[in-house]
């Protein structure tokens, strides 16, 4: 797992809620952020999705956390924002014998990234800002 510029965005718009705590529009985000508005909305998009940023509607509305920061993990931001690596995409051949030399090297990233997500899973957002 690696951070792509989707991954920095959304990290950066999951920090922001958590420390002003409460409700803050697009472009307010957008500015703080330093994030440009439409992928802004792409990245919460995301984030709705997958449960940990919610909308409010109305003259005041805009987006806040669903969780404590302290509930929220890096790998959780990851899973939500990254689309599947060419390894996992991959998996779905792992019968095929023209290929089994790749999956020696794809088992050996496998056990790689697990513990790289095993790190991920021990502190969340707001230990690691301590």
């Amino acid at each position: 797992m690696t951070f792509n510029l989707t991954t920095d965005y959304a990290i950066r718009i999951i920090l922001c809620l958590g420390k002003k705590g409460n409700v803050l529009s697009a472009s307010v985000l957008a500015t703080e952020m330093e994030i440009p508005e439409k992928y802004l909305m792409k990245v919460v998009k995301k984030l709705k999705d997958g449960k940990l940023v919610t909308s409010i509607a109305g003259v005041n509305g805009g987006y806040c956390l669903c969780k404590d920061l302290n509930e929220i993990t890096l790998l959780d931001v990851m899973n939500i924002v990254q689309a599947k690596s060419k390894e996992e995409q991959y998996e779905e051949y792992s019968n095929n014998k023209k290929i089994q030399d790749f999956y020696k090297i794809k088992n050996y990233y496998k056990s790689c990234k697990k513990r790289l997500e095993n790190e991920y899973l021990t502190k969340s957002l707001a230990e690691i800002l301590m």
